[in-house]
């Protein structure tokens, strides 16, 4: 019996430290890049083979972006994105692909996210509005059930 859990215990710490690969995002179509086409593919065309993107731009040229990431996890720790692969396609205003650029790891830039927080003004009570809000909400009184 003891031998059983020692090897069941065994097992799991060593599975616990395996190296796990989860690929995340888009899943690129094969030969995708030979069917785009600058000044001729439309955005339909893309819509219609490699399907929604990732995200969109939201100002400037409208411009669509696919993106994939190879990310590995080693127990508990956090995933390290191993490999990245960007592609976007901006469009004109007659929604012909006007370029097509793609970015890999070596354009990764890692950023630091500011972990401030923003208050908005309208929310904050001070104490007197607190107090006075509190007011009537909760009773002391019986209430009756309905059809008592």
């Amino acid at each position: 019996m003891r031998i059983k859990l020692f090897s069941m215990a065994l097992i799991l710490s060593l599975t616990a430290c395996a190296k796990n690969e989860l690929y995340v995002g888009y899943n690129f179509p094969d030969n995708y890049q030979e069917r785009l086409k600058i000044g001729r593919t439309s955005k339909s065309d893309v819509l219609e083979f490699m399907g929604s993107p990732t995200t969109e731009s939201s100002y400037g040229e409208s411009t669509f972006y696919y993106i994939a990431q190879k990310q590995i996890s080693k127990s508990f720790f956090q995933p390290k994105i191993e490999q990245q692969d960007v592609v976007a396609l901006t469009f004109n205003s007659k929604g012909i692909l006007t370029q097509a650029k793609h970015y890999d790891m070596n354009d990764y830039k890692a950023m630091q996210l500011d972990e401030t927080r923003t208050t908005l003004k309208g929310n904050e009570m001070g104490m007197l509005e607190q107090m006075m809000h509190n007011v009537g909400r909760f009773g002391g009184g019986k209430t009756k059930a309905p059809g008592s």
